[in-house]
């Protein structure tokens, strides 16, 4: 039986989970999907659902809601329950994709419903490069016999390989400044930093900086924002926006941990530029689970078309950020001294973090403090840009090392991510 309601949309039984919607020709589901959020919608506003149509603008439901950021507020708790998972801020935003902000009921019914069921790819990729674009250009390399900043330390890992996890375990050390991803070697200077990562939709590149500038110094975070939108407006070079971090943690090791590092080989090069005798922390993690988490988290929203590796499906497109990502650290360390850098698998970080971490301490020459061992102790939500699931940890989970493994991946993977994986010691079908 079904009727049509004052809203214009056409009232069927109402699904209760999420199976049951997946179970719906895609229009229905639409539908069904745009009723539960009227009644999201209504209940949130303290209105009954006939006073609200699915086109209408959020701007024009409440006053407040001519901020996005107010809509997306109010309503992500209620959608991740009605859709059983994350539903995080830059896939309401859509930034990268030159989308803009989800602004009705339809349009977020229609997004949900699309999100729902991720189809398998139908083939494997055989260049990683392949139909990706690369909008970022190149820093120009110093001059030789340009000075240095002292030595500094760097986390080079994809995405969703657990580097966040590494990053707060490292921060908890008295010897080490680790704060969030700073975003600073793929650039020469601060103003053309700005103006890409505005153009191309990534303003959250530009937070770490100024969390962490907040975090050093005394005058808070309005002023750390200040501070760093002075570093922009001067034009101040990346090496002096380093030395003035650096600067500012006294006698402790400037730890980076940024994933934009390894999107191109130059970026990392860039390091050995700018720094005496920099230390590498590669991070790694089994293909399939990076692969998985990724799309779980629907990173594909986070990240567009704009780091040479792409594909619309965001299976494959997970898969080639894993492999290039992988393929570029692995042949920047080739060209490293053994002595500066440390590889680390994901899986011994959580299954034995505390081996992997006197590893780790030893490495970055500083004793061993058990305090890398509770990294969720004293973190917030204002200080921990990176994975956006950090918060709902408690303490480290040996269960992530194989969790993967009950929902893989459904692609076959490439022979290129299966080369990579081998040299980094996963077994893979």
């Amino acid at each position: 039986m079904s009727n049509q309601t004052a809203s214009g949309l056409v009232q069927t039984e109402r699904c209760t989970t999420v199976e049951e919607l997946l179970s719906l020709p895609d229009d229905v589901r639409v539908a069904q999907l745009s009723h539960r959020l009227l009644s999201i919608v209504a209940e949130v506003l303290g209105v009954v659902e006939q006073e609200i149509l699915p086109d209408t603008p959020f701007s024009q439901l409440h006053a407040a809601w001519a901020d996005p950021g107010q809509v997306y507020a109010s309503l992500s708790g209620p959608i991740q329950e009605l859709i059983a998972r994350p539903f995080h801020s830059y896939e309401f935003w859509r930034l990268p994709h030159r989308a803009g902000p989800i602004r009705s009921i339809r349009q977020l019914a229609e997004h949900l419903s699309r999100e729902m069921a991720i189809p398998a790819p139908e083939s494997t990729y055989t260049d990683p490069y392949q139909g990706g674009t690369w909008s970022w250009g190149l820093p120009a390399p110093r001059p030789n016999g340009a000075s240095k900043n002292r030595p500094a330390a760097f986390v080079l890992a994809g995405p969703r390989s657990g580097s966040t996890l590494l990053r707060v375990m490292l921060a908890r050390h008295p010897g080490l400044s680790c704060g969030p991803e700073l975003h600073l070697l793929p650039f020469e200077r601060m103003a053309r930093r700005h103006r890409l990562l505005t153009r191309l939709g990534y303003p959250w590149m530009e937070w770490g900086l100024e969390q962490t500038l907040a975090a050093l110094a005394p005058q808070g975070a309005e002023q750390a924002k200040q501070r760093a939108a002075q570093l922009v407006q001067g034009d101040v070079s990346i090496e002096e926006v380093y030395r003035l971090l650096q600067g500012q943690i006294g006698d402790r090791l400037l730890v980076d941990k940024s994933p934009s590092s390894t999107f191109h080989p130059a970026y990392l090069t860039r390091a050995e530029d700018l720094f005496e005798e920099p230390k590498y922390l590669y991070l790694t993690r089994h293909p399939c689970a990076s692969i998985e988490s990724f799309v779980r988290m629907r990173f594909h929203w986070l990240l567009g078309d704009h780091f040479g590796v792409w594909n619309p499906n965001p299976w494959l497109f997970a898969e080639k950020c894993w492999a290039a990502n992988n393929r570029h650290a692995i042949d920047f360390l080739g060209s490293i001294p053994p002595q500066r850098q440390q590889w680390v698998q994901y899986e011994d970080l959580v299954t034995d973090p505390r081996a992997t971490m006197q590893r780790v301490c030893g490495f970055l020459s500083i004793p061993f403090d058990d305090a890398v061992l509770h990294p969720y102790q004293g973190i917030s939500a204002t200080f921990e840009l990176g994975d956006p699931n950090l918060l709902a940890h408690a303490g480290i989970d040996p269960a992530l090392a194989t969790a993967w493994e009950k929902n893989p991946p459904p692609q076959r993977l490439s022979p290129f991510t299966k080369d990579v994986a081998v040299e980094l010691g996963y077994t893979v079908d």
